[in-house]
């Protein structure tokens, strides 16, 4: 399940030559039990959406590393929107979200042009796991007709099980 509620304003950062990156685009801190992170990114064009840049590395760093993981990130004129997140909530809720121009496109930025983004950043859930009345319990029992065979459905963390008894009689 996903929720989340509506972007925050717009961070311009604009790449330029002799940038140091990663560049840090804007102090991110995840609401309470949230376990990814999404971010919008948009290019700013100076006069048309033609562009020879190709992407980044997106990615938010808290005091204990990458804990939502790395993705190669595009800066499309129509905008995109990136997760970040492995399933799991990480250990620390403040970091720094950072983003990596690569390859051919610091040529491009070394001649003169430099890239213009808008980044959007957004904390959300995106897993909650089992609902707290079935953890642990039974979800039914099946006893086909012959009555050699007994199903059983159960629940232990986030995982359900199937379990299947011959009876021998």
């Amino acid at each position: 399940m996903l929720r989340f509620e509506g972007w925050p304003p717009a961070t311009r950062v604009t790449i330029k030559p002799n940038d140091v990156f990663p560049i840090s685009v804007l102090d991110v801190e995840l609401a309470e039990g949230h376990d990814a992170l999404f971010v919008r990114i948009k290019h700013i064009p100076t006069d048309s959406c033609t562009f020879p840049f190709s992407y980044g590395l997106l990615t938010w760093v808290s005091s204990e590393g990458r804990e939502l993981g790395t993705v190669k990130a595009y800066g499309h004129c129509e905008g995109e929107v990136f997760k970040l997140g492995t399933g799991r909530t990480p250990s620390q809720r403040a970091g720094v979200l950072k983003f990596d121009a690569r390859g051919y496109n610091l040529q491009w930025i070394d001649k003169g042009y430099p890239w213009t983004l808008e980044f959007q950043a957004l904390s959300g859930i995106t897993s909650e796991g089992a609902p707290d009345d079935l953890a642990g319990g039974t979800l039914g029992s099946f006893s086909p007709d012959n009555g050699k065979a007994v199903l059983d459905f159960t629940f232990a963390d986030f995982f359900a099980g199937l379990v299947l008894r011959y009876l021998l009689r």
